[in-house]
């Protein structure tokens, strides 16, 4: 992750458990340009697969989520998507 969410370790945590994934800080100052460095790099051939990607990316403080508060989270989108469509009818 990069940007204002990692000034803020609530927000990140509430964003892990919400994906249910772990997440990982950047560990680059401005980590959107290097990331259109990397497609650029992919789509002139010079890099060829993502394990090249990898090497050249470095990453900073990792964020476990926590199974159960993503279980909580996922109920909770359920009833969300429910009663929108019983509002919106989408």
């Amino acid at each position: 992750l990069t940007g204002g969410i990692v000034g803020s370790p609530a927000w990140m945590q509430i964003t892990a458990d919400f994906l249910g994934r772990n997440l990982c800080k950047s560990g680059r100052r401005y980590a959107v340009a290097w990331g259109a460095l990397l497609l650029s790099l992919k789509a002139l051939g010079i890099v060829d697969s993502p394990a090249e990607m990898q090497r050249l990316v470095s990453t900073g403080d990792r964020i476990e989520y926590e199974p159960v508060t993503h279980t909580k989270y996922k109920k909770i989108q359920v009833a969300y998507e429910r009663y929108y469509q019983r509002l919106f009818g989408r």
